[in-house]
């Protein structure tokens, strides 16, 4: 429905997310944004993941995956064939 490049499967939006489903980034409801369903079946803003994955900062000799992580909470490494 919402989705943003055809997909075969819903991955929630307006039209079958429940009424107090939000993105777990930026809190909006499903329906402001189109959405996506991560490799982990966490759904999410398309845009929300993009910002999310370019604030990563790769300067210094520390590297910190923990940006790159599912923002539910999960743990899972963010994954899906458009990112």
């Amino acid at each position: 429905c919402a989705g943003v490049k055809k997909e075969t499967q819903c991955n929630v939006c307006a039209h079958c997310a429940a009424e107090d489903d939000k993105c777990p980034i930026c809190w909006d409801d499903y329906a402001e944004s189109p959405c996506i369903q991560l490799d982990c079946k966490h759904v999410m803003h398309y845009g929300c993941l993009i910002s999310q994955i370019e604030s990563v900062d790769w300067k210094g000799k520390k590297i910190s995956f923990a940006a790159l992580q599912c923002a539910s909470g999960c743990g899972n490494i963010i994954s899906h064939p458009l990112l």
